[in-house]
């Protein structure tokens, strides 16, 4: 007589705010990961927009791939407390071509970009920014500056086109339209044509080129 196959536990998770009410009940397979919990949370009590809930173990935040069995290994049921916490912006693919997209160990992937070579390489985020209170706004973090092999800097602007009806140009990302840009050197360029009447923001003097 062969070996009977191993049924697969399933685990009983509690799953509290943290004011400590009680959100859902939920019944999942211990192959199950963390990843996978957070959507059938969210199914049964959407979180507010543009927002998605972390799991607090007792042993801490757990996301992405994390399987269950690999922490609550021998249990039968666990509480646990769901807080709720913004989406990161993710770049979009569409003009990515010269980007390196990189994946983080939280499963969210395509928010920090790096550009390879070249130059008029645009980075377009995949959902817009929406307008609160009357302001859109939004913010990049420069991890790294390297001058290196290249002779222009970076512009951070807005556009009303989604990813993939965005025009760019080769050269300069000030030229992609539709497009409002402040460019590197404090000066606005509307729909790739740079305002001489608006008065620079700010004027690099030459030590910022050497």
């Amino acid at each position: 007589m062969g070996d009977s196959e191993e049924t697969e536990s399933v685990l009983q998770l509690h799953i509290s705010n943290l004011a400590g009410e009680t959100m859902a009940e939920i019944s999942v397979k211990s192959s199950c990961n963390v990843a996978e919990v957070v959507e059938l949370l969210e199914t049964k009590v959407p979180p507010p927009s543009r927002t998605r809930y972390k799991l607090l173990f007792a042993d801490g935040i757990k996301t992405g791939d994390c399987k269950l069995h690999s922490f609550l290994d021998g249990m039968a049921s666990c509480s646990l407390t769901a807080c709720v916490g913004p989406i990161p912006w993710r770049f979009s693919e569409v003009t990515g071509f010269g980007l390196s997209f990189e994946k983080h160990d939280d499963g969210q992937d395509k928010t920090t970009i790096t550009r390879l070579e070249g130059r008029g390489v645009v980075a377009c985020s995949v959902d817009p920014i929406p307008w609160i209170d009357g302001v859109a706004a939004y913010e990049v973090v420069i991890n790294e500056m390297d001058k290196s092999g290249a002779s222009e800097g970076v512009e951070i602007g807005v556009t009303d086109s989604p990813p993939d009806r965005l025009k760019m140009h080769e050269g300069y990302a000030v030229l992609a339209t539709p497009s409002w840009v402040s460019s590197d050197a404090g000066c606005l360029w509307i729909h790739g044509n740079k305002q001489y009447r608006q008065p620079a923001w700010w004027v690099p003097d030459s030590s910022f080129w050497e």
